[in-house]
């Protein structure tokens, strides 16, 4: 077994569980290893590891694979592959934006792609990149016609105008065509050296155009001097860092910490709170730091300041949807004005999600999110440019939430008897003050809806964004 985390006591609980218990001892050479990690370093370029797990369940070659990647990875080092040439492209062309475009059956790995380039091409200079069905190209395809800042990677058979559209092919990929797992083993060879290759090779550029614009020459770097303005300006902009890692998970810690506190002297005031958050959802309250935007009966809505416990008083847009649709509306203008991306960070889990996902990706919405508390994976480069970007997080609670449990083994003590309903949501609000409060002074805006997780309301969201 591998743990890909420090292997810290005091900062991961896996190093904790393994290495206070004497688990390690007693099952020697068998123990569980770990990958060390320094400041979240690199926990994202995993493919690998999971082709690792497929070679072995199949028994296929491993070392065909390895050889096919090796080749892959010193085309990258000698600047020979195609990625190269792409990521240069993308920044001597001030790319903006780039489309993945996928057959159905590379929809995950091209989410994998998406996760991993932008988690670490967030720095000034950055593309967004998202993942485009084929099948959903109609939908999509408004956003990259005629853009010559828009770029569309294309790994579908479909033919893309190269007359409309700023397209390139990296690889043609048709599972019909593949006669035997090896094939797809090394089709996913290439596709890693190709995309680790790529995001390499605009991580570099971006970090060195930051260092050679504060007029410090890249190729004098010494690392070992960390107090030098050259070395802090490198670690600032170095790709495989996640800065914002635990910044929501601070202000979700703030929140608990403090409503277990209230508990001890006030029982039942996780209970009240947890009747509070369902009844602003039944209320369809919303929150924003949008100035001028109004919902029913032209009430105001609230620019909150920033604080980990604070309990807003969002306004409501009550029952009806053509509020909805009107606060959406008014939502576009405002993106419009400033040249912002809305992006719809939705919390809700399993099929209800994909499904709304689906439907929204269908009625032209360009980039749906799953919401998490994880802000490096969903948010890395929405809380990095905030400026590019609209936030709007929806949090969807039951009706009737899970009841909360005692906090033992793994689970920290401020989750002690909280509905992971309560936590789902208490992240989606940690996200929307991570996104607006926290990154108000570079400019973030953003909107927090909370809706009870009925047909319902799906499908009054679903209608809203038509």
């Amino acid at each position: 077994m591998f743990f890909e985390t420090t292997d810290r006591s005091e900062a991961s609980r896996l190093s904790a569980f393994i290495r206070n218990s004497g688990l390690d001892k007693e099952l020697g050479e068998n123990a569980p290893g770990f990958g060390g990690m320094f400041d979240n370093v690199g926990g994202r370029w995993t493919g690998d590891l999971h082709m690792m797990t497929f070679l072995a369940f199949y028994n296929l070659d491993e070392e065909a694979y390895w050889n096919e990647r090796y080749a892959g990875i010193m085309e990258v080092r000698k600047e020979t592959h195609a990625a190269v040439e792409l990521g240069n492209m993308i920044l001597e062309e001030s790319v903006t934006d780039i489309a993945l475009l996928v057959p159905e059956e590379l929809f995950w790995f091209g989410k994998s792609v998406e996760q991993n380039f932008n988690e670490s091409i967030w720095q000034e200079g950055f593309a967004n990149l998202i993942t485009v069905c084929a099948s959903d190209w109609d939908a999509q395809k408004k956003y990259y016609r005629n853009e010559k800042s828009k770029l569309v990677i294309n790994l579908s058979k479909m033919e893309i105008s190269r007359e409309k559209f700023n397209a390139v092919v990296l690889e043609t990929v048709d599972f019909k065509a593949m006669k035997t797992k090896e094939e797809v083993a090394q089709m996913f060879a290439r596709l890693f050296s190709a995309f680790y290759g790529l995001t390499t090779t605009v991580g570099n550029r971006l970090m060195a155009r930051a260092i050679l614009k504060a007029g410090f020459a890249p190729d004098l770097l010494d690392l070992s001097r960390l107090e030098d303005p050259a070395t802090r300006l490198f670690r600032d902009n170095l790709y495989l860092l996640q800065p914002y890692v635990e910044l929501g998970k601070g202000l979700l810690e703030g929140r608990l910490s403090d409503l277990q506190a209230k508990e001890a002297k006030e029982p039942g005031a996780i209970a009240c709170e947890m009747e509070r958050v369902t009844k602003l959802a039944k209320e369809r309250c919303l929150e924003t730091n949008i100035p001028n935007l109004q919902a029913e009966s032209a009430v105001p809505l609230p620019i909150v300041p920033g604080s980990a416990s604070r309990k807003p008083e969002p306004g409501t847009i009550g029952n009806g949807t053509a509020l909805l649709v009107d606060v959406l509306k008014k939502i576009r203008q405002f993106a419009e004005t400033e040249k912002r991306k809305i992006v719809p960070f939705i919390y809700l889990e399993g099929e209800k999600f994909y499904g709304l996902r689906d439907a929204l990706i269908d009625s032209g919405v360009e980039w749906v999110m799953q919401g998490t508390g994880d802000q490096h994976i969903s948010y890395q480069q929405v809380l990095a440019q905030p400026r590019r970007f609209l936030p709007f997080i929806i949090s969807f609670i039951p009706e009737k939430p899970f009841p909360g449990y005692p906090a033992i083994g793994f689970a920290k003590g401020y989750l002690h008897r909280i509905s992971s309903h309560m936590v789902r949501d208490f992240f989606a609000e940690a996200s929307y003050q991570a996104l607006t409060e926290k990154r108000a002074s570079s400019g973030g805006k953003g909107v927090f809806l909370r809706l009870i997780d009925s047909t319902e309301n799906i499908s009054l969201l679903r209608e809203m964004f038509k």
